[in-house]
């Protein structure tokens, strides 16, 4: 077995039941306390952890966090846990909107005690009901009443005095007051009837001026007793609105001064009680049973009345004088969820709007805590950034209804006063979330000060292990799963390490592990279990590999059948098996994949066929410029190259990038100018750098398990493997059927530092050193001649075609 041949105990990293020493939670949801939620979720993320508690402690504006790093590794749980740990303790307030008489258009915030707002709002209902029977009363009452009529007689009197005399002086000149259709008028009499026009016509000329005369006169008289009566009406419907206003002010002035002693430590509230005397005082009548006030007008009905003194509690805080303070996750960032909104009532005038109809917002909710928001979310929503933005900005909400200016021709807009807002919102996002916003938005950074950084992965140590498999215990537990014993338990925890792929680390995205526990808990059921165990977990890994795994169990078939053409035996010039990887459904699968190379004399000309075609990324042409500097540097340094040459993937249809392809590349392509077979039972995978040491790679365990697939259904030789780069060992998590087959000697992984060991493994013989001559049987002595051939060949072409040129061969 070569040296570089690694041991089946370095190709996986297994966790044992034994190690894990926690004490199992529990058995059934109900054995748990109440509200149990996993307490170490965040095991080994300190870095994140003190960032958040520094956001959290520090009360300064602009000191918001956002929260990035993967899904599915319990940050919005770890900072729920974190706020209840820290169980800060605000003054608790009700919000309120009020009903400015003044101006309805723009309606009064009130911010009070919390259970003041209810104990205000009930305290107004009281005074509706209150008012609606003392207003009755004092107007029904007898003194009132005594006083009406007495106005009332003083009116006819007063009328009745002013037409009799009237009367008296008309009847001395033979005129009488008559009712016409025009109301009262002079007119002469004849006997004891109005004297008629005929009548009239037929007296002396003299007469009928005389009696024009007198007519004019009394009516004169008459019109000034009708304007006498109506200053006079004018006077006396002035006293009724004083006593009216004095009688209704004695009913209503004991109900508000009941308010102001109820609600004195309230500066703002006493001078909104003063508006709300007078406005009652302006709308007596709607508490006056009937529909008709004291002077007959028309009353508008009191149900009608009554939203004009409702209290709109927008926010309610608990009934304390201390309480937690809030912590609220909005999951729709909408504008209207986040300011709150304000509503339409469509009457038959057109659409119209109160202080009544405005809803809080989650900032409403949240002020004086915590709101907590998907960044993604956030910035999907129309306007919901921006106006997030102004609302920190300004340090208050301030209402901005969209749907406001869909209000029709008779619709009113509100304008609510803004209410202080001192929130600390929390985001939580990708970091591509976090580095684009604080770009493109400059006033970003001002307004998030602070960063919690998640890890993807832990460092694998016994505390990680143990708290990652605490978590994962006691969320199945919650969950109402079977309980997950140790072995289920190591499973999940070297199953984190895998998708870590790191022997020395754990993938931190705990939702994946508790979906798989989930899905391992539908085993165990279905075999009458008690208890997850070690084998439900692998069932359960097994199966999701295999519902994502359509398109790579095709591809292997095509390989199988030789549709695609990659060879397990024997040995190809120019041919080397290279090895790519592909996610599918959440899962990663690995084929190999057939790179190889061709050469002709030409001048040192490299052809990437990918590039060629817009096939290769840009990683995957810079390792093929990375390769063709060091075969230029290492076999042909003080001399042209004398050799045209083309990689290519064959039998590839898509995109490729990557730069892991490149020490096969190299050795397909020495393998094409040396003449020299490279073994087809052999994979290669690995960067490399100018000077010709190997790179670290990913996905290097799905790569390794997909080759070998192809190699066990064809059937194991014992000579086939996998050369990968010494720098990628520790992250070898790789199957047990492989580790296996390698302790059985049936398949090999090998590890390299530098392409000369890749070289000698694919070739067989020893890689050499530049300046190695024939004799000494070395890959660079068989470079070196084949090189130094063509170059002969093509320099003995260039001095033929001089000698022609000069003998006039290529004279025209």
């Amino acid at each position: 077995m070569p040296s570089n041949a690694l041991k089946p105990e370095q190709l996986a990293r297994c966790t044992r039941a034994d190690e894990i020493t926690i004490e199992l939670p529990c058995s059934r949801p109900d054995e748990l306390p109440e509200g149990t939620e996993p307490s170490s979720v965040l095991v080994g993320h300190g870095r994140a952890a003190r960032a958040i508690d520094y956001a959290l402690n520090i009360d300064r504006p602009g000191y918001n966090l956002f929260v990035m790093g993967p899904q599915g590794i319990g940050k919005t749980r770890f900072l729920r846990e974190a706020l209840t740990r820290r169980q800060r303790q605000i003054t608790s307030v009700d919000q309120l909107y009020l009903n400015r008489f003044s101006d309805p258009d723009k309606p009064l915030a009130v911010t009070v005690k919390a259970g003041d707002g209810a104990r205000l709002r009930a305290a107004m209902a009281h005074l509706l009901q209150d008012l609606h029977t003392t207003v009755q009363a004092a107007f029904e009452a007898e003194s009132y009443q005594q006083q009406i009529e007495r106005l009332k007689s003083r009116m006819a009197q007063f009328e009745r005095s002013r037409l009799e005399t009237i009367q008296s002086q008309a009847r001395d000149e033979g005129l009488a007051l008559v009712q016409s259709h025009e109301g009262l008028v002079v007119a002469p009499m004849a006997g004891e009837e109005p004297m008629s026009f005929e009548q009239m016509s037929k007296l002396p000329d003299a007469e009928q001026n005389r009696l024009r005369e007198r007519l004019a006169a009394f009516n004169e008289m008459l019109q000034k007793a009708n304007r006498d009566s109506l200053k006079f009406r004018r006077e006396q419907a002035a006293v009724v609105r004083d006593l009216n206003r004095q009688t209704a002010a004695a009913a209503v002035e004991p109900c508000v001064d009941d308010l102001r002693s109820q609600f004195a430590q309230y500066p703002a509230l006493l001078e909104w009680f003063d508006s709300l005397h007078n406005d009652l005082l302006e709308r007596y009548p709607a508490f006056v049973a009937g529909g008709e006030d004291a002077e007959g007008g028309s009353a508008e009905p009191m149900m009608q009345e009554q939203h004009r003194y409702q209290v709109n509690v927008l926010t309610e805080g608990p009934p304390a004088d201390e309480a937690p303070a809030p912590i609220v996750q909005l999951d729709h960032p909408t504008v209207s969820e986040l300011l709150g909104r304000i509503e339409n009532r469509v009457r038959a005038t057109g659409v119209h709007t109160d202080f009544t109809m405005i809803k809080p917002g989650a900032l409403h909710k949240a002020n004086g805590g915590y709101l907590l928001i998907d960044a993604w979310r956030l910035f999907s929503e129309p306007y919901a950034w921006d106006a997030l933005k102004r609302a920190l900005q300004r340090r208050a909400i301030r209402l901005e209804s969209i749907a406001q200016s869909a209000v029709g021709v008779n619709g009113n807009r509100l304008d609510p006063d803004p209410i202080p807002l001192n929130v600390k919102v929390v985001l939580f996002g990708e970091r591509e979330s976090y580095y684009t916003l604080s770009e493109l938005d400059p006033e970003f950074d001002a307004l998030f000060r602070v960063t919690a950084d998640f890890d993807d992965y832990l460092v694998r140590t016994p505390d990680h292990q143990n708290g990652l498999a605490q978590v994962l215990a006691e969320q199945a537990c919650i969950s109402g799963l079977l309980p997950l014993d140790r072995s289920a338990l190591a499973c999940l925890v070297d199953e984190a390490s895998r998708r870590a792929e790191d022997q020395e680390r754990l993938s931190a995205h705990v939702q994946v592990l508790l979906e798989i526990a989930v899905e391992a808990d539908y085993e165990a059921r279905q075999q009458g279990s008690t208890e997850i165990t070690q084998g439900e977990i692998l069932r359960a890994i097994h199966n999701r590999r295999d519902r994502s795994s359509r398109a790579h169990i095709e591809h292997q078939q095509a390989i199988l059948k030789e549709v695609m053409l990659i060879a397990t035996d024997n040995e190809v010039i120019g041919q080397v098996n290279g090895l790519a990887v592909y996610d599918i459904g959440g899962e990663s699968f690995g084929h190999p994949s057939r790179i190889t190379a061709s050469t002709r004399l030409g001048d040192g000309q490299l052809l990437d066929i990918q590039r060629e075609t817009h096939m290769g990324g840009a990683i995957h042409t810079k390792g093929v410029m990375t390769l063709s500097a060091y075969f230029g540097a290492r076999y042909a340094p003080r001399h042209p190259m004398p050799v045209n040459a083309s990689l290519v993937f064959e039998q590839s249809y898509g995109p490729i990038d990557g730069d892991s392809a490149t020490v096969g590349e190299l050795c397909a392509l020495v393998s094409s100018i040396a003449l020299l077979p490279l073994r087809q039972d052999l994979a290669v995978t690995g960067s490399m750098n100018q000077f010709g040491q190997v790179q670290a790679v990913g996905g290097l365990n799905y790569k390794i398990e997909g080759f070998f697939e192809i190699c066990q259904s064809r059937g194991l030789t014992g000579t086939q493997g996998v050369i990968i780069p010494a720098s990628n060992v520790n992250n070898l998590m790789l199957a047990n059927e492989i580790v296996d087959a390698v302790r059985a000697g049936q398949f090999h992984i090998y590890a390299i530092n530098t392409v000369d060991e890749a070289i000698e493994l694919l070739l067989g013989m020893p890689a050499g050193q530049p300046g190695d001559g024939p004799a000494s049987k070395t890959v660079s002595a068989q470079v070196a001649q084949r090189l130094g051939d063509l170059l002969a060949q093509r320099n003995g072409g260039r001095a033929a075609a001089r000698r022609a040129r000069y003998s006039g061969g290529d004279r025209d």
